[in-house]
Parts: structure tokens; sequence; C-alpha cells
């Protein structure tokens, strides 16, 4: 817990010290028409990214490497439904053990949930969001009411000027380990080659090289439950993953239907933690540190 709450307090002094030096360059208050998180021209249909974590040790109880594919999809904007903008879209996401170690780890960790987010906007350069992400987080072994889970989350926004945009909110998360976690998102593009976007629990930098290649590097704060199908020789309710990243890669634009990012970084803070405890086995694991590498595809824009 003590090392959970260092690492926070490191990406919350961050953002602060992002935010501080971009709300330097511009009159603060004044309210801008275009927003840099809600109006971002290079929102892609699809996302894939495949991560791979080696051997690691958990704990003391064995090793093992892990696998991860996540794929988002847009799949419908509407305008004016309620005075709002809605967004639906499709995420599905993977971790895969291929040794189960002596904790008897499931073969999978899965989630799908369909993600809608709903934006009310004022002339006053604010906005109103709420989302949700109804959807299943299990171990995909069995189908039960314990693995629907809907987290959703309330946030303002508001664009001070053109460069320079800002979100604050909670998202709630009933029947996860960890029930609300901050949503901090600041975007600012400092000039052609530099944008920032500050927040919790993603901070990215990036630098465009020219047309085609940038280079990025950022941090990312993963906390998420999965329920798990109740077996005789271990009687567990549910599996909490967290972890903390350290990144940075290069992307290319293949073209304007494609771009493809490497990236590579520190995975830290790891841990799983089982909501039952099973007799000779702790239920809250720590996991190594270790290296990860990640390759991404995503289009068009």
């Amino acid at each position: 817990m003590v090392n959970r709450l260092i690492h926070v307090v490191l990406l919350a002094t961050l953002v602060i010290s992002l935010t501080a030096s971009g709300a330097m360059c511009w009159d603060f208050w004044q309210a801008s028409d275009y927003c840099q998180i809600l109006d971002d021209p290079a929102t892609p249909l699809y996302d894939i990214r495949f991560a791979y974590v080696p051997i690691s040790d958990f704990g003391d109880y064995g090793r093992s490497e892990t696998m991860e594919l996540e794929i988002d999809w847009a799949l419908a904007y509407f305008r004016d439904i309620a005075r709002s903008d809605l967004e639906l879209g499709l995420n599905w996401k993977t971790r895969v053990f291929p040794s189960s170690t002596r904790l008897q780890l499931p073969d999978q960790l899965t989630s799908l949930a369909v993600d809608s987010t709903m934006t009310w906007r004022y002339e006053t350069g604010q906005a109103l969001q709420l989302s949700a992400s109804p959807g299943v987080y299990s171990d995909g072994e069995e189908f039960g009411a314990g693995m629907f889970l809907i987290p959703f989350s309330c946030s303002v926004i508001h664009s001070f000027d053109r460069r320079l945009s800002a979100q604050v909110g909670l998202q709630f998360r009933p029947g996860f380990e960890r029930t609300v976690m901050p949503l901090v998102n600041v975007k600012c593009e400092l000039d052609d080659f530099w944008m920032i976007e500050a927040g919790v629990p993603t901070t990215r930098i990036s630098y465009y090289l020219g047309h085609d290649w940038s280079a990025h590097g950022g941090y990312e704060w993963e906390n998420t439950s999965f329920a798990l199908r109740e077996k005789s020789d271990y009687d567990r309710k549910s599996a909490t993953m967290e972890d903390f990243r350290l990144f940075g890669g290069t992307t290319y634009q293949v073209s304007d239907q494609c771009r493809a990012s490497l990236e590579g970084g520190i995975i830290f803070g790891r841990s799983l933690e089982f909501e039952r405890e099973v007799e000779g086995l702790d239920s809250d694991i720590d996991i190594d540190s270790s290296i990860f590498f990640r390759l991404a595809v995503s289009g068009p824009f």
C-alpha cells in the first residue's frame, strides 16, 4: 500500500508541474470554442495493442511471463442526443499467463466492455461528460452475475485556449477492489512539435519529428478487478491486477489509414490480489518489476 501511494504521489507531482508550466503560456481563464480533448482529429477508428512482459517472479510461488492484447473499436457517434453528443466504443483486453505457477493462476484475465460517453458542451468553453463502461470482467471460464460490472465516471472539461484544455473528475467502480479512481487530463499543444497530455491514470509527452515520425514517452497506472470461477481447490471470488509503467517509443505514419508504434519500458509496483485467501497461499502477491515491450497499430484517422 505504501508503494502504491508513493507512485500516485509521484504521478500527481508530474501532472501538477506540467500543468503549471503549460498554464504560464496562456491567459489561463479565457475560453475557446476548440477543445484539445474533445476535438482531437487524430482519434482512430481502431487501436490494437500487443504487449509482452518477460518471465517474472510471482512472490515465492513461481515464475511466469505475461502477454496482453487490447483492442479499441469506435462503434458510433451521435450528435444532439438530449442536447449532448453520444460516443459508443468497444474495448476488449486479455492477459494471458502461460505458466500458472504455484498460485494456480487463471489461464487469462479478460475484460469486454462497451464504452459509452455523453458530452454536454457550453459556449463558455466548458463541458460536462458522463461515461460508463458496462461489461464482463472475468477469467473467461464461465458466465455469472458477479462478472458483470459497470464502472462509470463524471468529469468537467474546460478549454482555456485552442492549445490548452483540462479535464477533472472521478471514476466510480462498484465491485472493483479500488472503488474510486481519480480522473485528470490536461492536454497542451506547446507548439507544432510538442504535445503534452498530463493526467491520472495516464501521462504522455509527444515530439513530432516530421510528417511521418514522432517520439513519445509517458506513465500509466492500471488497476482492474476480475471475477473468478470458484473451484474446489482454490475458492477465490476475484483477482485484482495493478501495475505502473514508464514507457518510451516511436510512431510511424504508414499512411492515412494506418499508424504503427513500438514501445519499451519498465513495469513496476506490480501486484496480484485475491479477494479470498487460500490456505498456504498469500492473498496479496508482489510481482517483480520487469521490462516490457508493446506494439500498436491504429487507424484510419
